[in-house]
């Protein structure tokens, strides 16, 4: 999916801020931001898209590993399985519906062929060989290998500038996919009742690693910025929040989730029951609360646009790229921080078959990390709205 010739390659945002109906907050930052538009020497670009390749890939791999080993459980995780397998889709065709209707895309059949052939193909050998057989690993690798990431990197690196559709696919990945990817690595464990496994951990930190560096990157999208500063940004300022908010989802969903009456907690019986009712209720007002957050600012913002943003912010807060949406960090900060401590509380409430105390016993890593990850952001939150014009 090549960008269209003539579009500055160097404008990344511009098809988010086109709107309807001529919306003067949007229109006024695309003018701020054309001014700062700067043009990044060869090698800082390939090298960013290079990462950003990298991680997606890696993404791929590992969620690949992880479905494998749900399904050899017994019982297997289908239900989880098929929300993995949708975790990985359903961002790449959010981005490729956003790029398709701001005409970023030359072929768009053969854009979407690139996206969904690997996981057609995967479907039919997984049904063939059969999902539990032995080579039944190269099938769960084609669900969640995709196409047109590789070809957008290649067709970047020739030209030495990262394209539109490069760059928001890696945003797609990372900021959309990436976030889920954690919480459904975690959460099958934990509903197991077993402490967490190498490799899911480590899939874990490479998605929570994923969302961190694409946050960052969002935020300095237009801007002109050192690797060093990328790097401890990501590090102080996104990482903390990503950790905050993904950790306290999933455990959240664990803690809310009730337990199959007269079934022993992590059970086969137990584990044929997925009910996360609580937890997908929530996430639905995260999401609807940031999308009408979004409309308040900007009345005229696209609607596939607004719900883009709304998954962005309900992990990472509102991207710094546009100074709209840097000026509204500081409601966001009120409204996290009442959520975060609300959540807990419900949390607490509906403490179902000891999980909290299951969480403190067997998950200890994960808990303190949460912890001090909690009081950073809720520090830096603090700072926003002491200091609301340093924002």
């Amino acid at each position: 999916m090549a960008s269209k010739a003539g579009n500055d390659l160097h404008q990344p945002y511009q098809p988010l801020l086109r709107t309807q109906g001529g919306d003067a907050g949007l229109q006024s930052d695309f003018k701020v931001l054309g001014v700062d538009t700067h043009v990044t020497k060869a090698t800082v670009q390939r090298a960013t898209m290079l990462v950003t390749t990298a991680l997606q890939v890696s993404s791929m791999f590992t969620q690949s590993a992880v479905m494998y080993t749900n399904e050899q459980d017994n019982p297997p995780q289908n239900g989880i399985t098929l929300m993995m397998f949708l975790n990985t889709l359903l961002p790449q065709l959010l981005v490729f519906g956003f790029l398709h209707y701001n005409k970023e895309i030359v072929s768009w059949k053969v854009a979407l062929l690139r996206i969904i052939l690997c996981p057609f193909v995967a479907s039919i050998f997984l049904g063939v060989v059969g999902i539990r057989s032995q080579h039944s690993h190269i099938g769960f690798f084609g669900l969640c290998f995709s196409l047109e990431p590789i070809y957008e990197f290649v067709q970047s690196w020739r030209t030495c500038k990262q394209s539109v559709a490069h760059l928001w696919y890696g945003v797609g990945a990372g900021l959309i996919s990436a976030p889920g990817s954690v919480m459904l690595t975690l959460y099958p464990q934990m509903i197991k009742r077993i402490p967490p496994t190498p490799l899911f951990l480590g899939s874990a930190c490479l998605s929570i690693a994923s969302v961190a560096y694409s946050a960052a990157t969002l935020g300095k999208m237009g801007r002109k910025t050192s690797s060093v500063n990328l790097l401890w940004d990501m590090l102080t300022k996104k990482l903390p929040v990503v950790l905050t908010r993904v950790f306290g989802l999933t455990f959240f969903a664990f803690a809310t989730r009730p337990v199959l009456q007269h079934a022993t907690p992590g059970s086969a019986e137990d584990l044929k029951h997925n009910r996360a009712f609580v937890f997908l209720a929530w996430l639905f007002v995260l999401v609807a609360t940031n999308f009408s957050f979004l409309k308040l600012i900007s009345l005229h913002v696209r609607f596939e646009v607004a719900v883009m943003l709304s998954f962005v912010m309900t992990m990472v807060g509102p991207p710094e790229l546009l100074p709209s949406l840097k000026k509204a960090q500081g409601p966001d900060a009120i409204f996290q921080i009442a959520m975060i401590f609300l959540a807990m509380m419900i949390a607490y409430r509906l403490n179902h078959a000891g999980q909290m105390q299951f969480l403190r016993e067997q998950w200890t890593a994960p808990v303190v990390i949460w912890a001090l990850a909690l009081c950073l952001a809720v520090r830096a939150k603090s700072k926003i709205l002491l200091n609301p014009r340093q924002v």
